[in-house]
């Protein structure tokens, strides 16, 4: 392996590499391939949300290659990587979808990401890039107020469509090296057309037969239409 003559570059995966969370869309992925047993998800997180994250995965599969990435960022690391530069894919999603999309991206050198007995977010993600890297011994990429704990030990920090305050607090503990923000303009407009809310209504529609067979209050069969109708909206 190549002896680097800077800090490794870590990088967050939810909301940072990509625009969404892999605990959300694996979640939807099962309520729409295997909706009854998303049943168990309660059970699941009372063990923990590593727990939950690690059952989610065992049980579904993401296409990666199509997840919204952060095209202006990702263009920026595929850069940094041709360059030379380290990059290491250090994220809270469950580790079997970590190692999917860095082997699709082809950049990332080491992949650190939650375990069965770790959820590794916020301050464990700090303490283990530490014990990688040493204290100061990394940069790294996030956007979130759970990554000021990461910045707080960071030689660097790097913003990606930062949250709310999150670049005023993170210029306190950190560097501020880089800052990517695509959402200039930005309204919930899109979001509101993409939901089409006033198809919503037509959905009911699912609930006809069981209206007509006088059979509405069965538990399953009213579940099993109650998902029905969410997965249509």
């Amino acid at each position: 392996m190549p002896a680097f003559t800077f800090p490794s570059l870590c990088v967050d995966l939810d909301g940072t590499l990509i625009k969404t969370d892999l605990l959300v869309e694996s979640f939807f992925l099962l309520l729409r391939t295997h909706p009854l047993v998303i049943l168990l998800a309660p059970f699941w997180l009372l063990h923990g949300k590593a727990r939950l994250k690690q059952e989610l995965a065992r049980r579904v599969e993401l296409d990666v290659a199509t997840l919204p990435y952060q095209p202006v960022f990702l263009a920026w690391l595929r850069e940094q990587h041709a360059r030379g530069q380290r990059l290491v894919l250090a994220t809270s999603a469950a580790e079997p979808f970590a190692r999917q999309v860095a082997e699709h991206l082809g950049i990332f050198s080491q992949v650190i990401a939650t375990t069965d007995e770790v959820n590794l977010s916020g301050e464990r993600k700090a303490e283990r890039l530490c014990h990688c890297f040493g204290q100061r011994g990394f940069d790294y990429a996030g956007n979130g107020q759970v990554d000021i704990a990461v910045w707080a030990l960071a030689h660097q920090a790097i913003l990606v469509n930062p949250a709310r305050g999150v670049r005023e607090r993170a210029a306190r503990v950190a560097e501020i090296a880089a800052k990517f923000d695509d959402r200039e303009g930005w309204t919930l407009n899109p979001w509101f057309k993409a939901l089409r809310l006033h198809q919503w209504l037509k959905n009911v529609l699912v609930f006809v037969p069981l209206l007509a067979a006088h059979r509405v209050w069965e538990p399953a069969l009213l579940l099993q239409a109650a998902l029905a109708y969410l997965a249509f909206c």
